[in-house]
């Protein structure tokens, strides 16, 4: 009998998330990203981008996810990212490229487009490369909905890190200690983009190329015992925000699941209660590109009783 009611339990649950998913995938559609602008910051009429790294906490030790954003009206074909960080206290473990577009991505030929990532941990850079469609068609370029939060950087912080800000900074041409390896007409690039429309070269990739705006991020490093640390969205306590942490809100909810670590983490709407609109409010940004949510890391101070229930956050 108790193996019939698992059972029927974990129907229940597979059931809501089917329900969720489907209304997510028929609500209407996300707000538009902000006016672009240009290299100088003014308003472009004919549109621009703007890369945004995220701003994020974590303690010594810890693994931590840092987003990143493109913010625009139009729809890319080509991003190069190039980005500094401080080698002594961040170890760059992986950089992910968010589902939705890796999916979009696997569909086509592995020719016809590319995601590549390099790393030099002595000289402290980092740059991204992604070519949606090498041809550059219209309609295969990665649409703006699905360009907010497109990359996630995973560093894991030195046990020995001090408190404070470790910056991640966007390079600017003309300006790097390092040379990399985006180069236009012979000379060193860093962070670009290029519209759909034409073809793109593999070996010459950024030709034609426009400069986005640029918004540095910055891991802030905290001390355990002086505070306690919980990401909001991230439910089930794995770093790692993606579809098993509104399966486990889903779960603790409408399958009999245990009860949460950390119930403020799976407040994601900040209404003070965990309900079905928390999984939406999720599968809504993990799946459509929806700004309604955005990670973010709640730092308490030690005396703050949520330090306690929310332990398996902090180490």
């Amino acid at each position: 009998m108790a193996s019939v009611r698992a059972f029927l339990a974990s129907a229940v649950c597979v059931a809501l998330a089917a329900v969720v998913l489907l209304s997510v995938f028929v609500a209407s559609p996300t707000r538009g990203a902000s006016p672009p602008f240009g290299p100088d910051g003014e308003v472009m009429d004919d549109g621009g981008a703007t890369i945004s790294i995220g701003q994020v906490w974590a303690v010594p030790g810890m693994a931590v996810d840092v987003p990143i954003s493109i913010e625009t009206d139009l729809a890319l074909n080509v991003f190069a990212l190039s980005i500094e960080f401080p080698t002594e206290s961040l170890d760059l473990v992986d950089v992910e490229l968010r589902n939705s577009v890796k999916s979009l991505l696997a569909a086509r030929p592995s020719e016809e487009s590319a995601f590549t990532w390099i790393a030099n941990e002595d000289e402290g850079w980092l740059q991204i490369l992604l070519v949606a469609d090498f041809a550059g068609q219209e309609g295969r370029a990665v649409p703006p909905g699905l360009l907010r939060s497109i990359f996630t950087l995973r560093f894991k912080v030195a046990e020995d890190a001090e408190a404070g800000s470790l910056p991640l900074i966007l390079t600017l041409d003309g300006e790097a200690s390092y040379e990399g390896t985006f180069v236009v007409d012979g000379e060193p690039v860093h962070n670009r983009f290029v519209r759909p429309g034409r073809a793109v070269s593999p070996d010459e990739p950024l030709d034609g190329s426009e400069v986005p705006r640029l918004n540095d991020g910055e891991i802030s490093v905290a001390i355990i015992g002086d505070v306690g640390i919980f990401v909001r969205g991230d439910a089930n306590a794995d770093q790692i925000i993606d579809v098993s942490d509104p399966v486990r809100i889903l779960t603790h909810l409408f399958a009999g699941g245990a009860p949460l670590d950390c119930p403020p983490a799976s407040d994601v709407n900040i209404d003070g209660t965990v309900d079905i609109a928390d999984p939406v409010v999720l599968l809504d940004y993990l799946f459509k590109g929806s700004t309604a949510f955005q990670p973010a890391t709640v730092v308490l101070s030690s005396s703050d009783p949520l330090s306690e229930i929310c332990a398996p956050y902090s180490g």
